[in-house]
């Protein structure tokens, strides 16, 4: 989608991000977050000074990024979605988001991959830190590329049920 001035969302992001330093960058492996992740890392200067070869070895395609997949529902009408939850009894919002589509996803299914991605992103900091000693007290700056309804269950997992709280920090990640 293009910006009111014609840029597109993700060139604006990566002007955004133009100098963020980035210790990993993630994304989902599927070919919209994966180019919005390629467009990022081309304004970066940081990670721009790397050839354009190489940025797919900057940027980590991971499949637990991925939106969640509708199966035989995917690329149709919400509509066709809550007819075919309804046949299947569910009739209200709540209900519906049970429903799983042949070869889909319901709802719990993308928390899963969210709370397993989230394990992912943990063990592999962890490992990292590990084996770097310079590392040990070192800050981890980590860009993660998804889809919305993906970034919800992970927000929604580490605010709601681990019951996450940033509040004593400041916009730059410092304690008040």
């Amino acid at each position: 989608p293009l910006s009111e001035n014609g840029i597109t969302l993700a060139q604006l992001a990566g002007l955004a991000l133009i100098e963020a330093q980035f210790d990993h960058i993630y994304a989902s492996d599927l070919e919209r977050a994966f180019e919005t992740a390629s467009i990022i890392v081309t304004h970066n200067i940081f990670a721009s000074k790397a050839s354009f070869e190489k940025i797919g070895n900057i940027i980590q395609g991971n499949k637990l990024l991925r939106e969640r997949s509708f199966g035989i529902l995917d690329q149709k009408e919400y509509q066709e979605y809550n007819a075919a939850a309804e046949r299947e009894g569910l009739y209200d919002e709540d209900s519906q988001r049970s429903y799983r589509p042949e070869g889909g996803e319901n709802e719990l299914d993308v928390k899963k991959r969210a709370i397993e991605f989230i394990k992912y992103l943990s063990n592999s900091i962890a490992n990292n830190t590990y084996k770097d000693q310079s590392a040990e007290n070192k800050k981890q700056s980590i860009l993660v590329i998804s889809h919305g309804g993906l970034i919800k269950m992970m927000t929604n997992y580490l605010f709601q049920d681990c019951k996450c709280d940033l509040s004593y920090m400041d916009a730059d990640g410092q304690k008040n």
